[in-house]
């Protein structure tokens, strides 16, 4: 495939946001879109610390993810060391309480029913399950999955970068 310069049709959300970005602060801008989320995921895997793997990896075009990587480095988010893109010294962290926790919350499920029509569906698990059950029960699920994240972070966390997987997790009466 041959890179290509993307236009804002193209990818409406990350150059609205990105060309924007100015005048935002980082930590706000990297969960505008989830592209910004190669410099803690896919930059971390050995093989994609290069701009021409990522746009590979993420079937973008090499110019913007160049821009986006440009901007991480900037904004201290990402270092190149040594030709290869590593993570920077600043975190990110999104609130609950943010304006911005719907959006990034949209991208990655957006991202969840892309994947349900593409083709390699052996790794992935697309699960619905609407419900009725008691007040009781519906309260207890509502206690043990904050609990489930919880141990899930704690098998990530120390676990080495091979792969990258998205969990998207809703809870909500209907």
């Amino acid at each position: 495939m041959v890179p290509r310069a993307s236009t804002r049709s193209d990818f409406p959300d990350v150059q609205t946001t990105f060309w924007w970005s100015a005048s935002k602060k980082p930590s706000t801008l990297a969960y505008l879109h989830r592209i910004f989320w190669l410099r803690e995921n896919l930059t971390a895997i050995s093989g994609y610390n290069q701009i021409e793997k990522i746009a590979g990896r993420l079937n973008l075009p090499m110019p913007l993810i160049k821009a986006v990587v440009d901007f991480l480095v900037q904004n201290e988010l990402c270092i190149v060391d040594d030709g290869e893109i590593k993570i920077g010294s600043r975190r990110t962290h999104l609130g609950s309480g943010s304006p911005h926790a719907i959006r990034h919350h949209m991208n990655w499920r957006l991202r969840a029913m892309e994947r349900m029509v593409e083709a390699n569906r052996t790794k992935s698990i697309h699960y619905t399950f609407p419900m009725s059950l008691s007040q009781e029960v519906a309260e207890k699920v509502r206690e043990e999955l904050p609990a489930f994240v919880e141990k899930l972070s704690k098998w990530v966390g120390p676990s080495p970068s091979e792969v990258v997987r998205c969990l998207n997790m809703d809870w909500f009466e209907y």
